[in-house]
């Protein structure tokens, strides 16, 4: 081996090229740092040596969590400003994705996939409902439990009435409906087999019958019959003079007098009069004729005019009648206690 001489001329000339601030290396370091670096002297927040930093590749990812230097060196282990649940690392490597934790028994990854705006399930209720909601405590005007409002099915009827939540929750038992005006406090009770009233009818006939409408031999509607009791103490004596003949008997002058009276007058009433005057009548049998006979009363029959005319004529029967009276068109009954 030759032997190297190395001057103090050579020596100064290498240090006198050498940059004190100009980085080299691969780990691009100055002279003057690498001067004042002690190798087994630990420095910065870390506290790590030299030898160790030289080591460490920033890139290469290490432990059982597989993180690089540079995202540990990011890591705040106290700092929960990262990720949109914003925990800190040290939660993070405490969770257990699949160990059931808190009051709810729920996983780290459920409560992840949890929003807790979005409503799901059947009954749509969102997380924050759901946490909140007391299954034994009653809320709302109907003091209803989570439990019994799950359980309700709003189109099941249940009940005597077969009737569905949704028609519970909208009935005000004092309030009135239907045209009855019965309150739902009334339905209730009213049993529609039960007789009660006076007139002891069961709330089925009484649906079924028309106040208005005439029914029985005697052509009585139902407000007659209430008013004629045939248990009260004073009789009612009532006579149905028939008036089937009086459509035969109606006055002409009388009638066209009425007519008048009643605001027909001029075209109208000349041509009514030309309706009934110079009008006869004849008998027919076996193809022979009677001789016919002037029609001085009554209105012509089995025409549109007639029974309008016949109406006009009796209208003003029930005047300065002291009695009931009723009429149906030819039938009249009067009646009165006495």
């Amino acid at each position: 081996m030759n032997d190297i001489n190395i001057t103090i001329n050579g020596v100064e000339k290498l240090l006198k090229k050498l940059n004190p601030n100009k980085a080299s290396g691969p780990d691009q370091l100055t002279p003057r740092i690498l001067k004042e670096l002690n190798p087994n002297k630990a420095s910065g927040p870390d506290h790590l040596t030299p030898r160790i930093l030289k080591e460490l590749n920033p890139n290469k990812a290490s432990g059982t969590d597989q993180l690089t230097p540079r995202i540990l060196k990011e890591l705040n282990p106290n700092n929960a400003t990262s990720g949109p649940d914003h925990l800190t690392p040290r939660i993070l490597k405490e969770l257990n994705p699949n160990k059931a934790s808190g009051t709810d028994q729920l996983t780290p990854s459920i409560l992840k996939e949890l929003n807790p705006n979005k409503a799901s399930g059947p009954d749509h209720l969102t997380s924050r409902i759901l946490k909140e909601l007391n299954p034994n405590k009653a809320s709302g005007t109907d003091q209803l439990t989570p439990s019994i409002l799950k359980e309700l099915n709003p189109n099941k009827a249940s009940g005597p009435d077969h009737l569905t939540p949704r028609i519970l929750k909208e009935l005000n038992p004092n309030k009135a409906s239907g045209t009855d005006q019965l309150t739902p406090s009334i339905l209730k009770e009213l049993n529609p087999n039960k007789a009660s009233g006076p007139d002891h009818l069961t709330p089925r006939i009484l649906k079924e019958l028309n106040p208005n409408k005439t029914s029985g031999t005697d052509h009585l509607t139902p407000r007659i019959l209430k008013e004629l009791n045939p248990n009260k103490a004073n009789t009612n004596r009532h006579d149905s003079p028939g008036l089937c003949k009086g459509i035969d008997k109606v006055s002409h002058p009388r009638l066209l007098h009425k007519l008048r009276h009643y605001g027909i007058r001029r075209k109208n009433h000349k041509w009514i009069t030309a309706f009934l005057d110079n009008r006869t009548q004849a008998v027919v049998l076996e193809n022979k004729y009677s001789d016919k006979v002037g029609v001085t009363s009554g209105v012509p029959q089995s025409s549109v005019l007639g029974p309008v005319l016949f109406l006009i004529f009796i209208n003003d029967t029930t005047d300065d009648i002291q009695s009931t009276i009723r009429l149906l068109a030819d039938d009249c009954t009067i009646y009165r206690p006495i």
